[in-house]
């Protein structure tokens, strides 16, 4: 935070200084008067982020079920299946059946549907009357992530009371940072080379042949980061699976078992990458060459970590991923090239004779990816968004929204210091005034600061599951109440009973009392007990005692009735000086309707709008970024635009296909 606020107020100054700032200068010097409250909002979300864990719903959401959850069976199932919203591992998904004692019930072992892997069953037969929980785990194929969750249906009638269906599982603070940490890892082993490549190389007077050893240590420091964040990760992978702690997963059976699946797979892949690029690191330090095999190298480990992200369970899972790829390596050019950019400043002050100069190169070279690398994540973010969120309701209803909210609060900042060191900064530096070169520092120690703010946001969205499922969790589980009403009349009190939602489990119950003979409503009630009795078990009673509200009208909340069928409710009512009253209600409940199947379809009209939209953005970043480099592909911006228009023409023809 003292870093921020420092450049904050570098900014500042140099925006009243007349020489320095025109209008457009002036106006931005009144903007950051404000630097408090940004400084304010910074420090908040950082700490919202880091000190909180978020319970959410799951990644491998159950979409529906047969039985559905709360359903009422005439005769037993000959089996149990689940539908997911993601393909399952079978090693790590299974399904268990507890009876209403909670113990378990043996059966088959759970399979996964041969033609279907988003399908999960059990066969049963011969369950007698009650109430059966289901309890089912699984893992997803396609992020990896562990999935709980739990409903209940009846055989016969009813003996309980129902249980909505639950799934659930809570990000915690360890997931993030480790998430956060691999990235950052990833980001500077990748960004660190570029700066190398793309800024260094071309910037010095006589072309280095090999590499400066300040900026080779920070790549071998980016590189045995990224090693020890991998093993985390899937350290946090197995923990997951198994329940236990970070380090016991290390020693844990199930390690061995994991590299079975999908995500194993894929973590072995990255490892084999990891070594690779040590070797290609290695040889680079007096070969160039090998840098630019150690860049591809990082882009193929990148790669293998979109797969095995949200994007990879995506409708147009193709598509979806590339532009996960493209994002991620363009945050790492980004993050990377500035965290070297800095080891760069401190040795140019060294060179105190031609360091303005030749800063001035570094801004120039890393400007020209810079600007095409923000482009890219302007697109591709607004792309995954839409893709992970969809609506503006999932972005102030859900975790996932709100996390995204707070990655956009840190991203506006970062564009505002990116453009006053393309405009200010690089103008400066050109005149050869010495002084921008320490302001450059600050501002770029500010962009690291956000960025790696940002990067926080970014674990914690990897964690939890899209703003889309988890609403279309919220509305598969509400239910419209089906309000029961009914009503007494006696000479002397009306009496108007409101039972909501009037299912079996807990209701609120709201009494209107109204005084006939003075006509008026009853407000003096001293006390008022509701007796609760079923009519067709013997279950015992239960007592609730409504609180006054206003206007005759006495709420209570409570799960009395517990269990189908009729029951008796007994008001009795005392007031002031008058005899007690007794009134009697009878309803019949029902148990609660079951829930909604999770709808997670994207309309084909909106899937392909979003294509063509984003296809045509990547297409024009991507031929300017190569106009801008004259067609010299081998640099940031060239590389970025072969990139860019690649993806574009991915989607588009993504988009043309599901039109067909």
């Amino acid at each position: 935070m003292m870093a921020i606020t420092r450049i904050l107020s570098v900014v500042y100054n140099l925006a009243i200084q007349r020489r320095e700032c025109d209008k457009g200068g002036r106006w931005f010097a009144l903007v950051l008067r404000w630097k408090w409250l940004m400084r304010r909002v910074v420090m908040l979300v950082i700490a919202a982020l880091l000190l909180t864990a978020l319970p959410v719903y799951a990644h491998a959401s159950l979409s529906r079920s047969e039985p559905a959850s709360n359903a009422v069976l005439e005769e037993s199932p000959s089996e149990i299946r689940l539908w997911f919203t993601e393909p399952l591992e079978p090693s790590f998904s299974r399904i268990r059946l507890r009876d209403t004692s909670g113990s378990v019930i043996e059966t088959e072992a759970s399979q996964i549907d041969n033609n279907d892997p988003m399908q999960m069953f059990v066969p049963v037969s011969n369950l007698p009357d009650g109430v059966y929980t289901v309890v089912w785990q699984v893992v997803s194929t396609a992020d990896g992530h562990l999935t709980s969750g739990n409903f209940a249906f009846t055989v016969g009638e009813a003996v309980t009371g129902s249980s909505a269906a639950i799934q659930t599982t809570v990000v915690s603070q360890e997931s993030t940072l480790i998430r956060w940490f691999y990235l950052l890892s990833l980001s500077l082993a990748i960004g660190s080379m570029a700066f190398w490549l793309f800024v260094w190389q071309p910037s010095m007077p006589e072309k280095p042949t090999q590499v400066e050893p300040r900026l080779y240590w920070l790549m071998c420091a980016g590189w045995v980061l990224l090693g020890i964040s991998s093993v985390l990760m899937l350290m946090l992978h197995v923990s997951g699976l198994t329940g236990t702690s970070l380090w016991g997963a290390l020693f844990d059976p199930a390690l061995a078992l994991a590299f079975e699946t999908r995500y194993g797979q894929l973590w072995l892949a990255r490892a084999a990458l990891w070594v690779m690029l040590g070797v290609a690191l290695y040889a680079g330090r007096k070969d160039a060459l090998f840098l630019w095999i150690g860049l591809m190298i990082g882009t193929l480990i990148t790669a293998g970590h979109s797969f095995a992200s949200h994007a990879s369970a995506a409708p147009d899972r193709t598509a979806a991923v590339f532009v996960d790829v493209l994002h991620t390596f363009a945050t790492a050019l980004w993050l990377g090239g500035l965290v070297q950019f800095a080891n760069a400043l401190l040795w140019a002050k060294q060179r105190a004779d031609s360091s303005t100069q030749l800063v001035a190169k570094f801004v120039q070279h890393f400007s020209n990816y810079a600007r095409v690398a923000v482009a890219v994540l302007v697109v591709t973010g607004s792309y995954s968004a839409w893709l992970q969120v969809g609506s503006v309701t999932a972005l102030l209803t859900t975790q996932y929204g709100h996390t995204l909210l707070l990655k956009l609060i840190l991203f506006a900042p970062l564009l505002l210091i990116a453009a006053v060191n393309l405009v200010f900064t690089a103008r400066g530096l050109a005149r050869g005034d010495t002084i921008w070169v320490g302001r450059l520092r600050s501002l770029i120690g500010a962009e690291i600061a956000l960025m790696v703010g940002i990067l926080v946001t970014v674990g914690a969205l990897t964690s939890i599951n899209p703003g889309r499922a988890e609403l279309a969790g919220q509305e598969a589980s509400i239910l419209e109440p089906d309000t029961a009403v009914t009503m007494q009349i006696t000479d002397e009190l009306h009496a108007h009973m409101e039972i909501t939602p009037g299912w079996v489990g807990e209701n609120r119950f709201q009494l209107g009392l109204y005084d006939i003979q003075n006509t008026e409503a009853v407000n003096d009630a001293t006390s008022i007990r509701l007796r609760f009795e079923n009519l067709t078990q013997n279950l015992g009673t239960s007592e609730l005692r409504p609180t006054f509200v206003g206007d005759g009208v006495y709420v209570a909340t409570g799960a009395n009735l517990s269990v189908p069928g009729r029951w008796r409710i007994r008001m009795t009512l005392q007031r002031p000086d008058r005899f007690d009253t007794v009134l009697d209600f009878t309803v019949t409940v029902a148990p609660e309707p079951p829930a909604r199947p999770l709808d997670m379809t994207i309309p084909p009209i909106e899937r392909v709008l979003a294509l063509v939209i984003a296809g045509a953005f990547c297409l024009a970043i991507g031929g300017a970024a190569l106009i801008q480099t004259r067609l010299r592909l081998l640099n940031g911006a060239g590389i970025l635009g072969i990139g860019a228009l690649a993806l574009g023409v991915l989607l588009l023809v993504s988009g043309v296909q599901l039109m067909g």
